[in-house]
């Protein structure tokens, strides 16, 4: 599956990307920015932002927007 990567830089690979997405996910299935941020910065993922990364899985239609400042995943990731 193609991960929210596309037009970034590919020193960090789509599945470290998506891994990063996983771990900053909530028990519930909730994943915020903060979250998210937190998340790249544990992994040293810099080439990209936590928004970016969310913005683009939204247009792919792997995350929805369920408040202000967070998402939920539509699709399951590998």
């Amino acid at each position: 599956m193609a991960g929210p990567t596309t037009s970034m830089d590919d020193s960090k690979s789509p599945s470290q990307i998506i891994r990063a997405m996983n771990f900053a996910t909530n028990d519930q299935g909730i994943l915020t920015i903060q979250s998210l941020k937190s998340e790249l910065f544990r992994l040293q993922i810099e080439e990209t932002s936590a928004e970016h990364i969310i913005g683009q899985a939204e247009l792919e239609g792997i995350l929805i927007r369920t408040t202000e400042l967070s998402w939920s995943w539509l699709q399951q990731s590998s």
